[in-house]
């Protein structure tokens, strides 16, 4: 889905995506390998703007995502809102901001704050779990079923028969 070069006046196209296929700090990361000036815009299912991020040679220069700036803008960005990237080539600057980070530090700490934001699963109680696990392997549930009135006293005379012919191999190895 990645488009060619489209030239504008003040930047340049280099590729758009969904993030169902690519997530987003993927993108990042490929797009932090170039030494070039690039700005993430990340868009809205109904193509307004969600936020963008500015990285030049690995690092973050600069975020921002609705009224915030920064890291917290960069953070904010790794929520559920945000359907396309586009990734754009900018005219370098005269002055580069302080960065935010390298981009690698930020990601780390964007997935430690997804990982503390997000509740913890819930434990299954034991007897659900049982009952899982007995759905998962059928072939121990025929132990449990009750066996029609003939099979029990089949099965009874066949465990005698094993025994009898078990006592006998013993009897006759001695």
């Amino acid at each position: 889905m990645a488009e060619t070069k489209r030239s504008t006046t003040d930047h340049t196209l280099v590729m758009t995506g969904r993030l169902e296929e690519f997530k987003l700090a993927d993108v990042l990361q490929v797009v932090g390998l170039s030494r070039q000036f690039t700005a993430v815009e990340l868009r809205r299912q109904d193509g307004r703007v969600h936020g963008t991020v500015w990285v030049k040679a690995g690092r973050v220069i600069g975020a921002r995502c609705g009224g915030a700036d920064g890291r917290d803008a960069f953070y904010e960005l790794f929520g559920p809102t945000p359907v396309v990237f586009v990734v754009s080539r900018l005219p370098e600057p005269n002055a580069y901001p302080a960065p935010l980070g390298s981009l690698a530090g930020l990601l780390m700490d964007a997935v430690d704050e997804a990982r503390q934001a997000a509740p913890a699963p819930r434990r299954p109680r034991p007897w659900r779990r049982w009952r899982a696990w007995r759905r998962l392997r059928p072939w121990r549930r025929s132990r449990w079923r009750a066996r029609p009135a003939g099979a029990a006293q089949a099965a009874e005379q066949d465990h005698r028969r094993r025994a009898a012919a078990a006592r006998g191999a013993v009897a006759g190895a001695r």
